[in-house]
């Protein structure tokens, strides 16, 4: 089951369709999740093994790349909204 588990996650990372919440969880651990797929991928042949650890890697990276250019876009914006709201309107 865990595997299965693993194997979902893995697709849903690949594919870009995976939560938010659990993006997170995985950019916190990310060095331990990449452990747990090299452990997993043993069951793959020795030469496709490295190509899965590193194009998983690579997909992990994207996406935490994704959310890490949304977090500073989301900031940017709230500060904006605030000094707007700070700033009082011209009078015409």
């Amino acid at each position: 089951m865990a595997k299965s588990l693993l194997t979902a996650l893995v697709e849903r990372i690949s594919n870009a369709s995976v939560t938010l919440e659990v993006l997170e969880i995985l950019q916190k651990h990310k060095q331990r999740f990449l452990e747990l797929l090299k452990a997993n991928s043993t069951d793959v042949n020795e030469g496709s093994e490295d190509r899965v650890n590193v194009e998983s890697k690579t997909r992990l990276n994207e996406r935490i790349e994704e959310i890490q250019s949304f977090q500073a876009f989301k900031k940017k914006v709230v500060s904006f909204t605030n000094m707007c709201d700070l700033i009082a309107p011209g009078k015409g």
